[in-house]
């Protein structure tokens, strides 16, 4: 006689219900990693701001020297700096930096009155203008940012007896001052200026550029401005 055995078959019992896998930020996580990445982002601003005027700063000291760099080269073939009677010294500077047949285009409608609708006056040329200073117009002219010292005009270099290294050649000037390039802008104690932070770039007659503080008394600017006056203020 056979015997059955019977077999046990366990039956697996209900896990019940399930707590659901959360995926994502909760909403006072998403506020916390919003606020750090505010803060972050405060904290980054300023400096890449800083960086960025950096480097208009360096661009700007670079065009003065450009500048002076030309004017010396005038000086070196003429054997004096520019008269604003004869030569346009922004002119002169464009020889130098644009070559002779722009220069020689833009002297002779200087001399002959049709500077007005001449179109190269109304080009805009970098190397006088400051990257930070907004670039203006001024009766549709670019307005410029580099002023020639008016003391200088016509001098031989050695008719400055302050010394090359002592006597400002060229200076910064606002845009609201409203000088345009094809003007030929000289620099005058009320017309001085710059939006730097750091102060107003200032290129010397040696070459050399420098930065003059904004807060710098009015003895000093006119001591730097004077070519033969044997002050005793020592460039910044």
């Amino acid at each position: 006689m056979c015997h059955t055995v019977a077999r046990t078959i366990p039956i697996p019992r209900s896990a019940g219900p399930t707590t659901p896998t959360r995926s994502g930020l909760s909403l006072v996580e998403l506020l916390v990693a919003l606020a750090i990445v505010a803060v972050l982002t405060g904290l980054l601003l300023p400096a890449v701001a800083a960086a960025r005027e950096a480097g208009r700063q360096a661009a700007c000291h670079n065009h003065l020297r450009q500048v002076g760099l030309a004017l010396a080269g005038f000086s070196t073939v003429h054997g004096r700096l520019p008269t604003q009677q004869r030569d346009v010294w922004t002119i002169d500077v464009a020889a130098d930096t644009h070559g002779p047949a722009i220069a020689e285009r833009l002297r002779a409608a200087s001399q002959s009155g049709s500077a007005a609708t001449e179109p190269a006056f109304q080009a805009d040329v970098p190397l006088f203008r400051c990257p930070s200073d907004d670039p203006g117009w001024a009766g549709g002219y670019p307005l410029a940012n580099i002023a020639f010292n008016p003391a200088l005009l016509g001098r031989r270099p050695g008719q400055i007896p302050d010394g090359l290294a002592r006597t400002i050649q060229v200076i910064e000037v606002p845009s609201s001052a409203g000088l345009t390039w094809a003007s030929g802008p000289l620099a005058f104690p009320e017309t001085v200026g710059a939006v730097h932070p750091r102060g107003i770039g200032i290129g010397l007659a040696d070459g050399s550029t420098h930065w003059l503080d904004r807060a710098a008394p009015q003895p000093m600017l006119l001591a730097l401005l004077s070519p033969d006056g044997c002050e005793s203020q020592e460039v910044p």
